[in-house]
């Protein structure tokens, strides 16, 4: 760009040998370029600054095809791609743990264990997982209100209870 801005004016209308369009039209579309870059660079800093991290690789990959050469910003990449690894290793992690204490009859602890994972980051199997648990503890929920309820028309004794609830192995 500083190179094309030397040009002498009488020359600015010439086109390019090799390019497209004048020197103008150049100076013009590096000026915009450069302008898209520095405005995508203050976009990537703020967001970093606040910590709002979830969908920047998109904005440092754009960042990236204009500028492929930023080492500050080839090494904000990396660092987001470890975070989004750690993270997913963090959801299969506690998806895990929460399939461990569906198996052993316990689904309250398994849904709360799934609920600290934001939605998005859930995969298809983990969506159907967190689903199947919301619908047992539902069913749970309407069981002990029956169970309830029939405990207080003097149908039922408490240590029937167990017996009727389903098991979820």
């Amino acid at each position: 760009l500083r190179t094309l801005e030397q040009v002498p004016d009488v020359f600015c209308n010439v086109p390019l040998p090799g390019n497209r369009g004048t020197v103008a039209e150049a100076i013009k579309r590096l000026t915009a370029a450069q302008n898209r870059i520095k405005e995508l660079e203050k976009q990537v800093r703020e967001r970093v600054k606040h910590r709002q991290l979830d969908g920047l690789m998109v904005e440092v990959d754009r960042l990236l095809e204009m500028a492929p050469k930023s080492e500050k910003f080839l090494k904000l990449k990396d660092q987001l791609i470890a975070r989004e690894e750690k993270l997913s290793r963090q959801c299969d992690e506690l998806c895990a743990q929460a399939r461990g204490l569906l198996s052993n009859g316990n689904p309250r602890a398994a849904i709360k264990l799934i609920e600290k994972i934001e939605e998005d980051r859930l995969t298809v199997e983990q969506a159907d997982l967190k689903e199947r648990l919301s619908k047992l503890a539902a069913s749970e929920d309407a069981l002990i209100a029956s169970v309830q309820a029939a405990k207080a028309g003097g149908v039922i004794e408490l240590e029937g209870i167990d017996s009727l609830l389903p098991k979820t192995h």
